[in-house]
């Protein structure tokens, strides 16, 4: 059997100008926001589907960054409470997406 290879990107994104930048920041903010909400819905057992949905309604307005933000919390959920320190950005592949 074949070992799937998974890339990640680590590295520091440039932005030059103020405004994109300001963008990019309250993308980030709202995607920490997403992952802590998604861990307090997780702790009262709410299912993985009804959590996508309520991300994507309230928080992120997008599915692949709202099932990023459940994948993201589940990393803590031994953890009885989540409050992160950091903005981040994490996403998802989907294997539905064609490469160009």
């Amino acid at each position: 059997m074949e070992k799937e290879i998974k890339p990640t990107i680590k590295g520091r994104l440039i932005v030059s100008s103020p405004e994109d930048r300001g963008l990019l920041l309250y993308v980030m903010r709202n995607f920490k926001d997403a992952v802590e909400y998604a861990h307090s819905l997780m702790r009262k057992g709410v299912k993985e589907n009804e959590i996508v949905k309520l991300l994507t309604s309230r928080i992120l307005n997008n599915k692949w960054y709202s099932y990023s933000a459940y994948k993201r919390a589940r990393l803590y959920r031994e953890q009885p409470y989540l409050k992160l320190k950091k903005p981040q950005l994490f996403s998802v592949g989907s294997k539905d997406e064609k490469s160009k």
